[in-house]
């Protein structure tokens, strides 16, 4: 990837990194069983709806059932083809000022979050040396997520510094009663 042209006057790079791509692929697996479950259902109800008589006619009811078939199609291997297409256009990174992420199949869509807006990061792990990253913003409902990073230590490292830059400073208050 190419990351200079994206990057900010003096903005460096500390780090980049895409996703394992069998994890990234098989990120949804949950989705298969929906689609399995969708797709066996078609395919009986159109074996045993086609013998049935219909003042509707066979073909009506094979038009029915195409919306079905299709959803089941998508869920059982449709999304698994999608992720691994999308993968090629997926890249990571952090500079000193940014988290960037870069993905989408067709048309590139890039999203950034300001470190210093950082507020918390939740780790969601696949493996000893991968995980996914969910990175928070205070107050905000925006979150950005780094799926299937392989060593994510290196990005929570760089996150755990960027909220120590920027924490808010505490003040001490006591607990004394004025007399």
């Amino acid at each position: 990837m190419d990351w200079p042209p994206l990057l900010e006057s003096e903005e460096t790079l500390l780090w980049e990194s895409k996703p394992a791509p069998r994890c990234y692929t098989f990120r949804n697996w949950r989705r298969t069983i929906l689609g399995l479950l969708l797709l066996t259902l078609a395919i009986y109800w159109e074996i045993t709806g086609l013998g049935l008589p219909t003042g509707f006619g066979p073909a009506l009811l094979g038009w029915f059932l195409l919306p079905l078939f299709a959803a089941g199609l998508w869920f059982s291997v449709g999304h698994y083809i999608l992720a691994r297409r999308e993968w090629e256009n997926v890249f990571y990174g952090a500079s000193n000022r940014r988290l960037l992420v870069q993905r989408g199949l067709i048309q590139s869509r890039r999203r950034s979050l300001d470190l210093d807006k950082v507020s918390g990061y939740r780790l969601h792990p696949h493996g000893q040396h991968l995980a996914d990253v969910q990175v928070f913003v205070a107050h905000e409902k925006k979150s950005l997520t780094f799926h299937c990073i392989e060593h994510p230590e290196q990005l929570t490292a760089i996150l755990e510094k960027a909220m120590a830059e920027h924490e808010p400073p505490t003040f001490a208050t006591s607990s004394e009663k004025p007399e």
